[in-house]
């Protein structure tokens, strides 16, 4: 949203991987436990930083589709998704 003509800031693709990564161990520490929950969180959380460490923004929509199959063991894992204003940054620095 632009407030007074001033275009919001976009993070950086690489701020918002290390941005995620850090969230993502978050919620790995906050789901601890021995419950069938939290070792699927655990196991998503996983998943989600092996792919995130050498992903491009070419490739983000792939990521983005495991990040919704996340979800379904957790909300919190949506709220890691870049904005759209973001990606389309993203694409024009990579193009």
């Amino acid at each position: 949203m632009c407030i007074l003509g001033v275009k919001p800031l976009v993070r950086s693709f690489s701020e918002w991987k290390t941005i995620t990564i850090s969230r993502l161990i978050e919620i790995k520490k906050k789901n601890t436990g021995d419950d069938i929950r939290s070792n699927k969180i655990a196991r998503d959380v996983d998943v989600l930083i092996t792919k995130l460490q050498y992903l491009r923004a070419r490739d983000l929509g792939t990521w983005l589709v495991l990040l919704y199959h996340a979800s379904a063991d957790s909300e919190e894992f949506l709220e890691l998704a870049p904005t759209a204003e973001e990606i389309k940054e993203w694409f024009k620095e990579d193009a």
